[in-house]
């Protein structure tokens, strides 16, 4: 059983380990069933039943059992909660700061509240000399505080009091560091609490350093290789580790108690070295830290196992198997390859790549020390690449070697096949044998005998590269019978035999028909005798003929007495084939074929577009996008000339476009046509005898592209909002005819698009909407419009109907022309109106050293940028400056112009004589 230890409060990890996924079962807490919820972690992964307790109590203590279906399988564990001493430090903080004020002469009262389980004792130090109450020292401990008193209060008694409380989990001490001063403080520091951060003040330093023992670890220990020389094993908790903690692991093996091994909070795997294989050990781990070292948590008691390594195949033994092992047929083949390793290895063996059975003829078996291979009654098939795998959890080792079983060869492949049967000689094959028995196959020995002989005669023998032999001598009309042998150097193989043959046959192949005229409806072809008319004259031949992938149909319903056939009524530029077979009193021959198609047609011509056809490419083929467009070329040439399309010069690879060539002419299939498919197509029509050009025009039309962006805000308020775009790219090839806007609340999903308005092609594309919500966001879209239909829409960013808006900016130092003593004209530029069309200027003039600026126009805003001003005085210096004006307000006064002096311009006057 294992035990779990875990302090008041924390995490209570399970981890059972079983051999697979089938061992599923439930947890019981005190015989309880536990489920998965607020309380409990249930997890499953492989083999391994984990169970967590987020938050344990007191009353969790007690049999942790999991229990497996299968098999009846029980893990327990024991769960303790611990509660070691602890020092809330917030109510520490509180209690010390009651002694800030300390003076001379007076008591001092050190109160140190703590909870933990009982009993609880306390013991105080004064610099490290332990007190007891009695004198000026008063010690009373509490079940929930130890409290010191130090009556009339000197200069020697300060220093550093220190208590240590203890229960049967743990300990902790607390210092605490008293001065006296003209401002007398207390300094004292406490431990720091995990998930707390202890605050620091002017009058006390705060410690983070722990002052106590760890508690006893909360977690599970789980083996993870127990070979000697791979010892490994793994702390497994949930358990937060905090200041100088650190973990040391001891092993017993019944007498006593060593340190193995320490590690670090969150290492996964700590080896163990030093181990006696075949030897019990119990591991246990303590927590440490400065302040001193936990109770151990145990493990279960496990026994060592021998040194694992990976196998390691005995080299003098794989060394012999290096070259190909020849053995004779029908002997055993037992092999025997020592290797080391541990743990027991598993042997696969396989030959020519595939797993083998071992059952039958085939044996294996592997021990600790060898594995053993044998095969018995060993045949040619047995002739292989073979290969061993012995493989354990440590590593594997290959060994790869040939068999070669030396033997007769197997019988020769069949079936004999006759070529040519004759009333005097028959001519047959075969096929060598699948096994030449590990010895070259030196050649075939041919055996005959008829049915009227009993024994068999020997009739030829050929050597191993001949797979055919004409058997001569025949009587007519008796049937006879082969058998062909092949041998080696370790004798004959098995024979393979032909049924019974009659020695009278059809002739045999006609010479290859070749043709002697070619016309577009009619060919004709010619052929030789055949050279072995069977035993008896040929009577006819037999002409068939078919198109190329087509069936093959007589030509002729009788046989044909010469040798040469006229084909008539035939499909123009088709390709044909034929074949021709004689015939004698036995019957029919084998056929002979052409060598090659023949295509029908006449001499050749070069590829000709009629002058009809180009005037009809003069106009442009129209159709709309989505349909499908076919671009016909009539053309005629023989032989047929190909076609190679291009469009704007460069060649078509959309594999929408489609051309190809047919009796008609050259044709290009455009599938699904698109706005971008529009152009002029260049077709190249071309055969041996020359070749053709022409181009043809093609416009799709479409719907137009999306109207061009971004969506401006053109004038923005609380009370219209103007948005405005440009024209789309491309009108589809048609006339735009009109835009739709419409417009959208921002943040409500279940608004639709409703339509607000039209702007037709040469009004200002722009759109107000006059409805609009203060504080509201809207959104507008535009679609153009041809015959076809709407584009895609142009979206906006969402737009605000608010007055909020940026005046505009600083508009730039006015020019001042036309000068004369009493007017002028001022004109400017137009500044950034930051986002809200400028609604007019103020323009104002100043009189050189005088401080105000005067407004011109009445005062009124100016609607263009120029301004004729009137009613200057006579040889006075002005300037003037221009502020811009929008639904934001007014922007910063503009910048001066040139100082300028009111007088009319001198005039210079060239008098001739």
């Amino acid at each position: 059983m294992s035990e779990i230890v875990v302090s008041k409060g924390g995490k209570a990890t399970f981890v059972c380990e079983l051999p697979d996924s089938s061992y599923s079962g439930h947890w019981y807490q005190n015989n309880k069933q536990l489920s998965d919820g607020s309380k409990y972690e249930i997890s499953v992964s492989g083999g391994e039943q984990t169970l967590v307790i987020l938050s344990t109590l007191k009353s969790d203590e007690g049999s942790i059992v999991f229990k497996a279906k299968k098999g009846n399988v029980e893990v327990p564990f024991q769960l303790t909660v611990t509660e070691p001493p602890s020092i809330d430090p917030e109510e520490f903080k509180q209690s010390a700061q009651s002694l800030q004020n300390l003076k001379t002469g007076t008591p001092m009262v050190l109160r140190v509240p703590f909870s933990g389980a009982s009993p609880i004792k306390a013991s105080w130090t004064f610099n490290g000399k332990n007190i007891s109450s009695s004198g000026r020292y008063k010690i009373v401990t509490t079940s929930s505080e130890s409290t010191l008193t130090v009556d009339n209060l000197q200069g020697e008694d300060c220093g550093t009091y220190e208590v240590t409380l203890e229960n049967k989990f743990g300990n902790m001490r607390v210092p605490v560091e008293v001065t006296l001063s003209d401002v007398s403080q207390v300094n004292f520091e406490t431990v720091q609490v995990p998930g707390k951060t202890v605050q620091k003040s002017s009058t006390m330093t705060v410690e983070s350093e722990s002052v106590e023992a760890p508690p006893k670890p909360a977690g599970n220990i789980k083996f993870d290789n127990m070979a000697a020389n791979h010892f490994k094993l793994s702390f497994v908790t949930t358990a937060q580790a905090n200041g100088n903690l650190h973990y040391i692991v001891e092993q017993s093996s019944g007498n006593g108690w060593t340190q193995c091994a320490t590690f670090q909070p969150g290492e996964k795997s700590i080896p163990i070295t030093g181990l006696e294989a075949g030897k019990r050990y119990t591991f246990r781990i303590k927590a440490a830290n400065p302040a001193g070292e936990s109770e151990g948590l145990e493990s279960r008691s496990v026994t060592v196992q021998k040194p694992s390594n990976p196998p390691v195949l005995d080299a003098a033994v794989v060394g012999k198997l290096s070259g190909d092992q020849h053995l004779k047929a029908g002997k055993e083949l037992r092999l025997k390859i020592p290797y080391t390793g541990f743990p027991l290895p598993i042997a696969q063996w396989t030959k020519d790549g595939k797993k083998m059975a071992t059952k039958g003829r085939v044996a294996a078996e592997t021990s600790d020390v060898d594995t053993t291979f044998s095969i018995s009654g060993l045949t040619a098939e047995d002739s292989g690449e073979y290969g061993l795998l012995l493989k354990n959890k440590e590593g594997n080792a290959k060994l790869n070697f040939n068999v070669v079983i030396i033997d007769a060869p197997s019988a020769p492949a069949g079936p004999i096949v006759m070529d040519e049967v004759m009333s005097t000689e028959m001519t047959f094959s075969w096929n060598p044998p699948k096994s030449d028995g590990g010895k070259p196959v030196q050649g075939y020995v041919i055996e005959r005998k008829d049915t009227k002989s009993p024994t068999w005669t020997q009739v030829g023998k050929v050597d191993p590269n001949t797979l055919s032999f004409t058997s001569d001598g025949l009587t007519k009309g008796l049937k006879y019978s082969y058998r062909i042998k092949a041998y080696n150097s370790e004798g004959e193989s098995k024979p393979l035999l032909s049924p019974l043959v009659l020695a009278s046959g059809p002739p045999g192949a006609p010479g290859v028909p070749t043709p002697t005229t070619v016309r577009s409806t009619s060919i004709g072809i010619k052929w030789d005798e055949p050279s072995n008319d069977g035993g008896s004259s040929v009577t006819g031949y037999s002409v068939e003929m078919r198109e190329v992938g087509g069936d093959w149909s007589p030509v002729t319903s009788s046989h044909i007495k010469g040798t040469t056939a006229q084909l008539d009524n035939l499909v123009p530029e088709n390709e044909y084939e034929f074949r021709v077979s004689a015939k004698n009193s036995t019957g029919k021959g084998r056929w002979a074929e052409t060598k090659k198609p023949i295509t029908a047609m006449d001499a050749p011509e070069p590829p000709v577009i009629s002058e009809a056809a180009k005037q009809s490419f003069s106009e442009p083929v129209s159709c709309h996008a989505g349909e499908d467009v076919s671009l016909k070329v009539p053309v005629s040439g023989i032989p047929r000339p190909t076609a190679t399309w291009s469009l704007k010069g460069k060649p078509i690879k959309d594999p929408r476009i489609e051309g190809k060539v047919n009796k008609e002419g050259a044709e290009l299939k455009i599938a699904d046509a698109k706005r971008g498919d529009s152009g002029v197509y260049h077709v190249k029509v071309e055969n041996s005898e020359g070749e053709v050009e022409a181009d043809i025009t093609v416009k799709i039309t479409d719907v137009p592209s999306t109207p061009e962006g971004p969506m401006k805000t053109v004038k923005a308020s609380s009370k219209a909002l103007t948005v405005g775009w440009a024209p789309p790219s491309d009108d589809g090839g048609m006339h735009i005819t009109q835009y739709l806007v419409e417009r959208k609340t921002c943040g409500d999903e279940l608004e639709e698009w409703s339509r607000i308005g039209k702007v037709f092609p040469g009004e200002d594309l722009k759109m107000t909407s006059d409805h609009v919500d203060k504080g509201t966001s809207y959104k507008f879209r535009v679609s153009a419009q041809n015959a076809l239909g709407s584009s895609p829409f142009l979206e906006s960013a969402e737009i605000l109907a608010d007055d909020k808006f940026k005046p505009p900016s600083a508009v730039a130092a006015p020019v001042v022309s036309d000068i004369t003593k009493s007017s002028c004209v001022v004109t400017w530029d137009e500044p950034d109106d930051n986002g809200s069309p400028i609604s007019g200027y103020i323009v104002e003039l100043k009189r050189i050293g005088r401080r105000n600026w005067v407004p011109q126009n009445g005062g009124r805003p100016v609607m263009d940028k120029t301004l004729k001003v009137k009613d200057l005085t006579k040889d006075c210096e002005f300037a003037f400056r221009v502020t811009a004006e929008n639904e934001g307000g007014m922007g910063p006064a503009g910048k001066e112009s040139e100082v300028f002096t009111a007088k009319d311009p001198i005039r210079i006057y060239q008098l001739w004589n």
